[in-house]
C-alpha cells in the first residue's frame, strides 16, 4: 500500500493535470475564438444571426467548392436548417456561399427556406419574415423555431446547449426560467421535465432581443 506522501502525490498530480488540460482547453478556446472572428471579417452581418461562424452554423473548409447557387468558389459549407423539395439539407454538402444567403439569391434560386415562415415565433410583418426565412442562416435541429420579443425576431445567440448548468453558467437562468419555449413533439411541460429532456440528448437554443436585451430560451431535438 502507498504511503501518505505518494498518495499525496498522487492526488496533488492529478489536480496539476487537470488544470493543465483546462489551461489547454482555453488556449484551444481562445484560439478559435480568434480564428473565427478573423473569418466573420470575410462574410455579411446577419440581422438575426450575428455569429454564425463562431456558432458553427458555417463551417470553413481551406478547399474552395462551387456554390450551390451562384457557382463561384466558396470555402464556407452551410451546416444549417434550409426547407426545400430540391435540397435534402440532411444528405446534401451546402457549400453556399454566405454572400447568396445574405442577398436572398440562395433562397430564390434552391426554392426554399431557410425556417418555415409557420416556425416564426408570432411576427406577422412581411419585411422582417423575409430576412430571417429567406436571408438568415438557421441552426440545425428537427423543428427548428425562431423566438421573437418586442415585436421583433430576436437574434440567436447560443446553440447545443446540453443542460440547466450551462444556463445557469450563461447567467440567464432567471431570464428564461419562465421564458422558454419546448418542441411540442418533446412534450416538456415544467422546469423539471426540460432539464431531464436535455440529459437525454434535447439541446437548447438561446435568443436575445434586438431592443431590450431580454433572452428567451428554446428547447428541441437534433433529429
Amino acid at each position: 500500500m502507498p504511503d501518505i506522501t505518494t498518495i499525496l502525490g498522487i492526488v496533488i498530480g492529478n489536480k496539476v493535470a487537470d488544470r493543465l488540460g483546462e489551461k489547454a482547453q482555453e488556449t484551444e478556446t481562445q484560439i478559435a475564438k480568434e480564428q473565427a472572428d478573423m473569418l466573420s471579417k470575410q462574410i455579411p452581418k446577419f440581422k438575426y444571426n450575428p455569429f454564425p461562424i463562431h456558432l458553427g452554423i458555417f463551417q470553413h473548409h481551406d478547399e474552395a467548392e462551387d456554390c450551390l447557387c451562384c457557382g463561384k468558389p466558396t470555402n464556407f459549407q452551410y451546416r444549417g436548417k434550409f426547407v426545400s423539395d430540391e435540397i435534402d439539407d440532411e444528405e446534401d454538402e451546402l457549400f453556399i456561399c454566405p454572400d447568396c444567403i445574405h442577398s436572398g439569391n440562395a433562397a430564390k434560386k434552391l426554392n426554399g427556406d431557410f425556417i418555415y415562415p409557420e416556425f416564426c415565433d408570432g411576427i406577422t410583418d412581411k419585411a422582417k419574415l423575409d430576412e430571417l426565412c429567406k436571408r438568415t442562416p438557421s441552426y440545425y435541429s428537427l423543428m427548428p423555431q425562431w423566438l421573437a420579443h418586442c415585436g421583433d425576431f430576436c437574434a440567436l445567440a447560443a446553440t447545443g446547449i446540453s443542460s440547466w448548468d450551462e444556463i445557469i453558467e450563461l447567467g440567464v437562468a432567471e431570464e428564461v426560467e419562465d421564458d422558454w419555449v419546448a418542441c411540442e413533439v418533446l412534450r416538456i411541460k415544467n422546469l423539471k421535465a426540460l432539464g431531464k429532456a436535455m440529459k437525454r440528448g434535447a439541446k437548447g437554443y438561446l435568443f436575445e432581443c434586438l431592443h431590450c436585451g431580454k433572452h428567451r430560451l428554446y428547447v428541441d431535438d437534433l433529429d
